[in-house]
């Protein structure tokens, strides 16, 4: 019986079955997905019991396999069902952890790493996936590091994901050493940062990195960070701002000045996100948002090739439509821009959706875009003149904008985006009307309005 699902051979298993057995296997190249499913049919009770026969003893289990997403409670012990798995050819394996009781010093971690060791030479993606937030796995940090610095420098590890751990100065430093490393995923606290900028640089830090994510405590401590050698060369960069870290500086102008500053070539920065994460989706945001001006913005011009912009955190625009307007011929590239707006009663938005249109009708492969414009009042095809089309454009959020014209509004998108596919305002509002209160509720209204309109359009 495993995980609740009775086996039972109904005669003696054959020689000619075990043909078929070793057949079988050796055409699977991936076991991912969710680990409850899948451990019912090949799983930890049926793979060691064909196993420890005779006619298949000392084969490895699945000698194809590529890909392996596996249950930590799977390493206690002997490790026999990982152990199984894990062949010369594995490249990537996904560990997911469900047990939020077991105290982290108990935890298999010297296991791992002995059972990661035996795809070395071959290991190119290796992630730590929980259901828990990185509060609830910081009981672990001390294990996880032991578990870490044991493990020797990959040479062929490519992707090292382990996001949801705020990991110490000297795992920073240990993974700073491994040769290959072009994607790294992980949080850390103020005061390790400061312990890992306080450690000697070396100019062969991080020699392949191109993507990082990184959840900290402040803008600050990722532009220090960012400042040391190996950080220079990247392509996309995620800051996180989770509940697990408190404090901190989140100044967007000084950020975004020491990336210019620091990054090492104009074309190479493409894709930036800072996200804040683990906000409740009900209720309304907290504390006070980001400013976020024009001479901020300006700093990023320097990046030509940039094609994401993407800031989840609660922004205080103070861009003109003027400035909307000229951000085009900066990024002449740029694919999606989301830009959440402070959703607070505020007075109207500084940008207008005549800047808008004239936004998305002047980049011709942007195709996802979120910001807060005020939608009252725009003005007439004989005040504006013809503005074009936006070829690419599939995705519109107006976040809180006001508005006031929902049939003209949506018969000018409409003309203007002709591959607009979803359009979408404060989601999270529009759950419960009654939650609006004034003229509030009459934009919301609105805003359902033009959605309709633009749902029919499209399926039709």
């Amino acid at each position: 019986m495993a995980n609740g699902l009775v086996q039972v051979l109904k005669r003696r298993l054959k020689s000619e079955d075990f043909v078929r057995v070793r057949s079988y296997a050796r055409r699977i190249r991936e076991i991912v997905g969710s680990y409850d499913r899948l451990r019912r049919f090949l799983g930890p009770v049926v793979l060691p019991m064909l196993w420890a026969d005779e006619e298949l003893r000392g084969a490895v289990a699945l000698p194809n396999l590529r890909r392996l997403w596996i249950n930590f409670d799977g390493f206690h012990g002997q490790a026999l069902y990982p152990r199984m798995l894990m062949s010369p050819r594995v490249t990537s394996v996904v560990v997911e952890h469900t047990d939020r009781d077991t105290p982290g010093h108990e935890l298999p971690w010297d296991n791992l790493a002995a059972v990661l060791v035996m795809a070395k030479s071959t290991l190119k993606c290796f992630a730590f996936e929980t259901v828990y937030d990185n509060r609830v796995v910081s009981r672990y940090n001390s294990a996880l590091d032991a578990a870490m610095i044991s493990l020797p420098l990959f040479i062929s590890l490519h992707n090292f994901d382990i996001h949801n751990f705020m990991i110490s100065h000297a795992v920073l430093a240990h993974v700073a050493r491994m040769p290959n490393i072009q994607s790294f995923s992980f949080g850390i606290k103020a005061p390790e940062a400061e312990q890992f900028l306080l450690t000697p640089a070396f100019a062969g830090d991080f020699p392949s990195l191109t993507e990082l994510r990184i959840d900290a405590e402040g803008l600050d401590v990722v532009s220090r960070i960012l400042e040391r050698p190996g950080f220079g060369r990247l392509a996309l960069l995620t800051v996180l701002r989770s509940k697990a870290v408190s404090g901190g500086s989140w100044d967007l102008e000084a950020f975004f000045k020491s990336l210019r500053d620091h990054q090492e070539s104009p074309l190479t920065l493409k894709a930036i996100h800072i996200l804040r994460v683990n906000a409740s989706s009900s209720a309304p945001p907290r504390g006070q948002p980001l400013p976020l001006s024009y001479g901020a913005l300006s700093y990023l011009f320097h990046f030509s090739q940039l094609s994401t912009l993407n800031i989840t955190h609660e922004l205080s625009l103070e861009l003109s439509d003027e400035q909307f307007r000229a951000l085009p011929e900066a990024w002449p590239r740029i694919r999606v821009l989301l830009l959440c707006a402070d959703r607070r009663d505020v007075l109207l938005p500084s940008i207008t959706f005549h800047a808008v249109l004239f936004f998305v009708c002047s980049c011709n492969e942007l195709e996802v875009l979120k910001i807060q414009a005020d939608a009252t009042g725009f003005p007439s095809f004989a005040e504006s003149g013809h503005i074009g089309t936006a070829p690419a454009l599939r995705h519109l959020d107006m976040d809180t904008s006001p508005l006031d014209e929902p049939d003209e509004f949506a018969t000018l998108l409409l003309m203007t985006c002709p591959a607009l596919e979803r359009l979408t305002y404060a989601k999270k509002y529009l759950r419960d009307l009654d939650y609006l209160s004034g003229v509030n509720r009459v934009y919301a209204k609105n805003w359902q309005r033009v959605s309709l309109r633009i749902k029919h359009m499209v399926s039709g």
